[in-house]
């Protein structure tokens, strides 16, 4: 009898262990295009999986009295693997996944290009990519971006909160992915993207170039040092870099007044993009603290409140932050329910896609991940044809009085940079759309934009032209997409902006 009762628990221990690894192989090819890990770490899971399948055939066909070892091996090892996720779940475990971090939705084409580049597509959201770091004893944050003016605006009026013009000073900041990986940087003294000591200054060095920009000149979506900054320091320059995606042409000036002052750039440059200058500088033109800006003398005394700004960008992020995890809370029953299933180390080797929820409490953490991640870019690249048409939609006012408003504002740039002796260089920065031939009025307006600033007795560096001479300018892009651009494009546009600046 009891040779009998360890033969039926032999042979359903053997069951259980072929169903399971069956199930898992299903599953990682139901899921494959969803999954983070690399094609490497999917392989040799794969193998693995197929081993152990194998191995419970092959032990069935062994002698009786060899079967039941080779059987409680097989099993031994999953006893280990089980044990290794409960420490894992307990010592690493984060709100977050798996509902309510789903990997982000990568667009079919950008995943062909992605294989034929062999590039390993990124499909975390940027709340997991900072938890990660967290996890990793890095004191990340996603890059903030001053972007909710409304927000702000009330908050000025009401207890005259200051108003930041960089992030977190001093930290591994989170920035954006549009060709496959998270752009990082390390952020400066005063919460910008320049390598720490960039501020620092003495009677006979200079500072050469002050960059002012959005979030080209800011670096998306590219690793610090493959930024307009990085590259033009590379050349020997010494160089401050003050761009924030979201700028418009109000925001930039604010940079000069709250910054240049102190600095006194040789060469201010200033970056104008085509496809968003003229609306940001809508919105930024109807903010009542904004517009403070335009009047003369106005200032937040920035440079020497460092400590009040990194106190209001740490309050602005953890309220949404915070939010996300109040949603986040898991009863018991989720956590032996994820032991089961070895959520946690699926999840650490991207392994686990996560299922897609329409209840109530996922739509809360959806809103609530999408303001924490405010102006983000992604790999999803649906998110940009969709900002593309809006802008598009925009396209039949003409912005006029926006352009007289930017000639104003330059000027006012010209007059403060001659206190000493400084000098603005205007850089038009074109995007994407403009070579797909899907630029539309007013935004296409190069000529005319140029020849007012020209108008000015400004120097003009237009990157059009240095476009213009490739075959197909979309390799400058992320996966010939759009959006920002890629390394390769901040790398190419960066030496026609040095030959024209000799």
């Amino acid at each position: 009898m009891g040779q009998r009762l360890q033969t039926v628990s032999v042979w359903i221990l053997r069951l259980a262990i072929g169903l399971w690894s069956l199930v898992f192989l299903y599953y990682l090819q139901l899921q494959r295009d969803n999954l983070i890990a690399s094609n490497f770490t999917l392989y040799i899971t794969v193998a693995i999986l197929i081993v152990v399948f194998v191995s419970v055939l092959v032990s069935g066909m062994i002698k009786v009295r060899h079967r039941s070892n080779a059987t409680l091996a097989i099993f031994s090892v999953f006893i280990a693997l089980y044990l290794a996720e409960a420490m894992h779940l307990s010592l690493f475990y984060y709100p977050g996944f798996p509902e309510y971090s789903p990997p982000i939705s990568i667009d079919p084409d950008v995943r062909l290009k992605a294989y034929q580049q062999n590039v390993n597509l990124d499909k975390r959201n940027q709340f997991e990519v900072v938890r990660d770091l967290r996890l990793r004893g890095i004191d990340g944050y996603p890059a903030f971006l001053v972007n909710n003016r409304k927000e702000w605006g009330e908050l000025w009026l009401t207890d005259k909160r200051i108003w930041p013009l960089g992030g977190h000073s001093n930290k591994t900041t989170v920035h954006c992915n549009e060709s496959g990986y998270w752009a990082k940087y390390q952020s400066d003294e005063r919460g910008f993207n320049n390598p720490l000591g960039s501020w620092e200054m003495d009677e006979a060095s200079q500072i050469d170039l002050l960059l002012l920009g959005d979030s080209f000149v800011h670096g998306a979506c590219v690793n610090g040092g493959d930024d307009y900054g990085g590259l033009l320091r590379s050349e020997e320059k010494r160089v401050v870099n003050l761009g924030q995606r979201g700028n418009g042409p109000i925001l930039n000036f604010a940079g000069l007044v709250e910054y240049g002052l102190e600095l006194k750039p040789r060469k201010i440059l200033w970056f104008y993009t085509e496809n968003n200058d003229l609306i940001n500088l809508r919105a930024e033109a109807s903010n009542v603290f904004l517009r403070n800006y335009l009047t003369p003398g106005f200032s937040q005394d920035l440079r020497n409140r460092v400590a009040e700004v990194d106190h209001t960008v740490n309050i602005m992020t953890n309220k949404h932050w915070n939010r996300i995890d109040e949603l986040q809370e898991v009863e018991p029953i989720d956590m032996i329910r994820y032991w089961v299933s070895l959520r946690s180390l699926r999840k650490r080797f991207g392994l686990e896609a996560a299922p897609q929820s329409e209840g109530d409490t996922q739509y809360k953490v959806d809103k609530a991940i999408a303001l924490l991640n405010e102006g983000r870019s992604t790999a999803d690249f649906n998110d940009v044809d969709a900002s593309s048409s809006k802008k598009q939609a925009q396209n039949v006012d003409t912005y006029l009085a926006e352009q007289e408003l930017f000639v104003l504002i330059l000027q006012k740039a010209i007059n403060l940079a001659t206190r000493w002796n400084g000098e603005v260089v205007f850089v038009y920065v074109p995007g994407g759309d403009r070579f797909m031939d899907r630029l539309q009025s007013p935004l296409n307006q190069k000529d005319t934009v140029i020849d007012r600033v020209r108008d000015l007795g400004v120097d003009v560096i237009d990157l059009t032209e240095a476009f213009n001479k490739l075959s197909d300018p979309m390799t400058m892009f992320p996966f010939g997409r759009g959006g920002h651009y890629n390394s390769l494009g901040y790398a190419y546009t960066s030496k026609h902006i040095l030959r024209n600046l000799e």
